[in-house]
């Protein structure tokens, strides 16, 4: 059985390809120490001397590579989603965490949107990278937030077998392609799932309330 939860992040904003992709990341290191995959927050372990440290620091400085040179203009409008999955294998999850990538139409008209004041029309600029302020509103939602706590209780401790996998969904072949990203067209997320079975999902996304 599957149990879906969300979080609407008002940032107050439509998020370019540039700013979704520090939500992917600020969610994805929130992930990896709230569910025990790294021992202590991603800042500090990358910045240790252990062999653990080094280790870790290796592996998501690639992972920040590919966020980085896939989440581009060009590939703004074919990133749909970014899944994160925790599990023994890709194919059996044990929780899903979905990030919409790709804005709404009526969403992405706003960012073109005019403001009248006055005698002086303002053109409202959303392609920027998040503020510290923003990243902030990010993290306490995805940590903080009542939905967050109460999606991570019902959450089993993870086992020593399990392992974080990522995704990029897209709705075409992208156009800038980041070494170390693989394309896998027979990938699927679980059907039909058994009652005995249970998956827990939470759906991250940022919106721009207008009014």
């Amino acid at each position: 059985m599957l149990y879906t939860n969300s979080i609407d992040i008002d940032v107050n904003r439509c998020l370019c390809i540039h700013s979704i992709s520090q939500l992917v990341d600020i969610t994805l290191q929130s992930l990896l120490y709230q569910r025990q995959i790294i021992p202590e927050p991603v800042l500090t372990l990358s910045k240790g001397d252990s062999y653990i440290s080094q280790q870790f620091r290796s592996v998501y400085e690639k992972v920040a590579q590919i966020l980085q040179k896939t989440f581009r203009s060009p590939n703004a409008k074919l990133i749909s989603e970014f899944i994160i999955l925790l599990g023994s294998a890709p194919y059996s999850p044990k929780e899903i965490y979905r990030i919409k990538c790709k804005n709404d139409e009526h969403e992405i008209e706003k960012i073109s949107i005019q403001e009248d004041n006055g005698e002086k029309k303002e053109e409202v600029n959303c392609c920027e990278e998040l503020s510290a302020k923003e990243k902030r509103l990010i993290f306490s939602a995805i940590a903080l937030s009542k939905t967050a706590v109460e999606h991570f209780e019902n959450c089993p401790i993870p086992g020593k077998t399990d392992k974080v996998f990522m995704f990029i969904k897209t709705t075409d072949k992208l156009q800038t392609w980041a070494e170390g990203l693989n394309e896998d067209l027979s990938f699927k997320l679980p059907e039909n799932i058994p009652r005995k079975r249970q998956i827990r999902q939470l759906r991250i996304k940022g919106i721009f309330k207008l009014f």
